[in-house]
């Protein structure tokens, strides 16, 4: 499936060099059109070079970060960008287990596919314990009408090509999936900490710190985010 083309090269590529990615804190996101390298450190979250067409050049890239020969550029980040890196860097260090439920795997990010011309990308793509594809769609503003949306749209992507699908999930994780999806909402923590999103959705908060205007992801002592989920 010519669709897999950039996604099963970067695969390979965080395969074969995944020591060396793990060790800069970077990681190589294949997509429909292109392959990304991208930072996953908390410095420079999510920030990349993309485009890249061809696997001697993605590690032509990866030569030139590595040897800083090319540094990353901090513009303006968001604490969701953040929480992206930070969740894909666990998994990635973690046999691609996610630090908040240790039966989802990792599968992908940003992976976006279009409707009507219409870009529809997800924060993060996993696979549960019974097989089952779960779209995970992270904020840190507590848009509730938005977030639910950007999950419904990408389950309905999902279930118009699922034969993409099935084949991204087998190439990646050697596993079947089972054609149902369910969704997870990840944002931030409230005061009052009650369950506020469609309950076909679960709801996961992180906790934040610091005063209005100026909040910051709360890391404990081991540099973990912590996560609660709302029932």
């Amino acid at each position: 499936m010519k669709e897999l083309k950039y996604i099963l090269s970067a695969h390979k590529l965080n395969t074969d060099y995944q020591a060396v990615l793990l060790k800069h804190k970077l990681h190589f996101r294949g997509n429909v059109k292109s392959i990304s390298l991208v930072s996953l450190a908390k410095e420079t979250p999510q920030l990349g070079i993309s485009n890249i067409k061809t696997e001697q050049t993605a590690l032509n890239w990866l030569g030139k970060i590595i040897n800083k020969e090319k540094q990353f550029t901090l513009g303006r980040t968001t604490r969701e960008k953040e929480l992206q890196a930070w969740l894909i860097h666990y998994a990635l260090t973690n046999n691609n287990k996610l630090y908040f439920d240790n039966q989802l795997a990792f599968i992908t990010s940003e992976l976006a596919l279009y409707e009507n011309k219409t870009r529809i990308v997800n924060d993060i793509l996993a696979i549960d314990e019974e097989e089952n594809l779960v779209v995970i769609e992270l904020k840190s503003t507590r848009d509730k009408k938005r977030i639910e949306l950007q999950v419904a749209n990408f389950i309905a992507i999902i279930n118009k090509n699922k034969p993409f699908f099935t084949s991204l999930v087998k190439a990646i994780t050697n596993r079947n999936w089972n054609g149902k999806t369910k969704g997870i909402v990840v944002w931030n923590d409230s005061g009052k900490m009650k369950r506020v999103i469609n309950n076909a959705y679960r709801e996961i908060c992180y906790f934040e710190k610091g005063t209005k205007g100026k909040r910051l992801i709360d890391y404990d002592a081991n540099n973990n985010i912590q996560f609660k989920e709302i029932a």
